[in-house]
């Protein structure tokens, strides 16, 4: 299974939703899609 790229913009409002406006992890990648925890994931060791 391929991975799906996400451009910045995607990744940067996935992850502010997250640790910005505390919005749960799960329901983050409910609404964005499943790839949104991997994303979160990937730039919250960035941050």
């Amino acid at each position: 299974m391929d991975k799906v790229k996400h451009n910045d913009g995607f990744k940067i409002d996935a992850v502010h939703q997250i640790t910005e406006r505390r919005y749960p992890v799960r329901e983050v990648s409910e609404r964005l899609g499943e790839t949104a925890l991997e994303v979160a994931q990937e730039d919250s060791d960035k941050v």
